[in-house]
């Protein structure tokens, strides 16, 4: 039973993979929109989720973002709109069956293991005609009992104790089936009724649960006995969310809210990078009088019209937004230190400026080297931070300054309980394809093709790789960033997993144009057209699943 959280490009090429195996996977994808495509469903409000904004184009060309398995139509043009890749995220969706298997508008609230000897609850809620179990929990019950009768205990908001008995004939069989955590009706050809639903299963003890939050308790059931297919990889994990789902008729215009608790065996961690936005303090913002902005809540450049925009940053988004805003603002001051200043030609209107210091007393905006400027809006292009606000402490995993997750093996296994995976947490890189490589690598672990070391082992791997970086130079915020690491990186998890390295030579060859153009023709890459048809169609055909 595998639980992925998120149904962006990640959640849905891990759902691709697993569900691929259906005779040992089951797999349920958590996601608190109503769509597929994360980052890239765009959405004209702010303060959404998506960072997506209205004149999006990719910064890497068709022929390098594809799934190896899944390219792109070949009519596209060679850089694409926002639209063009949530398309494509909602087709590779349907072709692989992904749709039926995520829960929509459901929000993670609680993640965390639970060891093998915790004190357990099997926790329940009387629903009046029926009875399934939704999370594979699987009671206790004595060798030869064939038949086994046990009380529910309701304690309803009117205060009213209810308690029924139901029996199952040959439990220890019936339960075990659905062990497999699939929905179904359990035997109902006893004579008591209504039957209890038991809907959530939680445990307290060491997994810290709560019981006073429940409705209803059922005490006494064990769970030492239940089938536990990767305990020696990792513990088990309890995945508590929320669901909120639309009216149901014309007539009612309220939503329904659910909490519900299941168990998985593993859990895939997919949740992405861009919407915990990092807003800088600098000196004297409050006496900033104009627009202040971050480029996950920009949308379109009309808003800055005629006037002097500040963009602060000159990474992905910083390049593209302040060429965006140029096309109708009078004047765009772009912000950063010296070493990550753009160098190639830009529109006439964008001024380079030092690392922004301090605002005055005056609103005005002082850099670094002592220049001054007035402007009518700061636009933050300062990028995002790791964010898994559903993570419980016990779960093992930090955030060191928002910028690097720890303790992760090849910054994908949790160390402290490897059966919990992040898929997509590197950056600078070809996205899909290592996203392709990570979910194949996770799948050989599970599968058992690759085994892990010793968590001492993982933990040191960590250290090693942070140190290495470091050596070169680069900050502990810097120690998920690849670039030209990715292809030796992509080629280990490969190899792992047992597969052939998933991308042709001129895979690689053409994202380094690419790279080389935004660095010395960043107004212009785009307008480098690779051809498109037959050319394309022998690119493809290069990639392997």
């Amino acid at each position: 039973r595998v639980a992925v959280v998120g149904a962006g490009a990640t959640g849905l090429c891990a759902a691709r993979h697993f569900l691929s195996r259906p005779e040992l996977y089951e797999v349920k994808v958590f996601e608190q929109t109503n769509e597929v495509g994360g980052t890239w469903v765009y959405r004209e409000e702010t303060h959404a989720h998506s960072s997506m904004y209205a004149n999006v184009i990719t910064n890497l060309s068709k022929e390098v973002m594809p799934f190896p398995d899944f390219p792109y139509p070949a009519h596209l043009p060679t850089f694409l709109k926002h639209r063009d890749v949530r398309q494509y995220l909602e087709d590779y969706s349907t072709a692989f069956g992904i749709h039926e298997h995520v829960s929509f508008g459901s929000t993670v609230t609680d993640i965390r293991p639970l060891p093998a000897a915790a004190a357990r609850d099997v926790r329940m809620r009387v629903n009046g005609d029926h009875c399934h179990m939704a999370t594979g929990g699987v009671m206790n019950v004595g060798p030869g009992a064939d038949t086994q009768s046990q009380s529910l205990v309701s304690r309803g908001s009117d205060a009213r104790n209810v308690t029924q008995e139901f029996q199952i004939d040959n439990m220890a069989r019936g339960l075990s089936e659905l062990s497999s955590g699939r929905e179904r009706d359990c035997p109902q050809h006893h004579q008591h009724s209504p039957i209890a639903e038991i809907n959530t299963v939680s445990f307290n003890g060491s997994a810290g649960t709560d019981q006073s939050s429940d409705s209803s308790v059922w005490n006494g059931s064990d769970f030492s006995n239940t089938p536990r297919p990767l305990a020696d990889i990792g513990p088990w994990w309890q995945v508590s969310y929320r669901t909120t789902t639309a009216p149901t008729s014309s007539s009612s215009t309220s939503s329904a809210t659910v909490e519900e608790t299941r168990i998985f065996d593993a859990v895939i961690v997919c949740n992405g990078h861009f919407s915990e936005a990092i807003t800088p303090e600098v000196e004297g913002m409050e006496f900033f009088q104009g627009t202040v902005l971050h480029s996950h809540n920009y949308r379109r450049p009309e808003v800055f019209h005629d006037k002097s925009v500040l963009v602060v940053g000159a990474g992905a988004s910083g390049q593209d937004i302040c060429q965006d805003v140029a096309k109708v603002a009078r004047r765009v001051f772009v912000s950063t230190s010296p070493e990550k200043r753009i160098t190639s030609p830009l529109p006439e209107n964008i001024q380079r400026c030092d690392r922004m210091a301090r605002v005055d007393e005056q609103g005005r905006v002082v850099f670094s080297d002592g220049q001054v400027v007035t402007v009518d809006a700061v636009l933050w292009c300062t990028g995002y931070v790791y964010s898994h606000p559903f993570l419980h402490d016990s779960c093992g995993v930090a955030v060191d300054n928002g910028r690097y997750v720890r303790p992760l093996y090849k910054h994908i296994v949790n160390a402290e309980n490897p059966t919990m995976f992040f898929i997509g947490l590197p950056k600078l890189i070809v996205p899909n394809l290592l996203f392709h490589c990570q979910v194949l690598f996770v799948k050989a672990v599970l599968d058992r093709r690759h085994r892990l070391p010793s968590p001492d082992v993982m933990r040191q791997w960590n250290v090693e790789d942070l140190a290495e970086r470091q050596h070169q130079g680069l900050s502990r915020e810097r120690g998920h960033e690849m670039l030209a690491r990715q292809w030796a990186y992509n080629a280990d998890l490969a190899a792992c997993a047992g597969v052939d390295s998933p991308y042709p030579a001129h895979v690689r060859a053409r994202y380094e144009h690419i790279l080389e153009g935004r660095a010395n023709r960043l107004a212009t890459y785009r307008e480098e057209i690779f051809e498109n048809s037959a050319m394309y169609q022998r690119l493809i055909a290069n990639w392997r699943c």
